[in-house]
């Protein structure tokens, strides 16, 4: 089964947050401490893009991930 991973790239992220209110999935928020955006749920992205789309400073990136089932 196929599954993406998302990464935040710390030193590009501002933390305005728009990657936050576009996510369709609600998996992202703003981390108070760091102003940086943080993954909450990382398992139940769906890997639309839109996070990758909307960030101004390319903070945001898919990578494909694997799921191997062993029988």
């Amino acid at each position: 089964r196929k599954r993406h991973r998302l990464l935040v790239i710390e030193s590009r992220c501002t933390g305005n947050g728009d990657c936050v209110k576009e996510c369709p999935m609600q998996i992202l928020s703003i981390n108070l401490k760091t102003n940086k955006v943080q993954i909450d749920q990382p398992d139940l992205c769906i890997g639309c893009y839109t996070c990758v789309k909307v960030c101004k400073t390319d903070a945001t990136c898919l990578k494909d991930a694997y799921t191997i089932s062993i029988k």
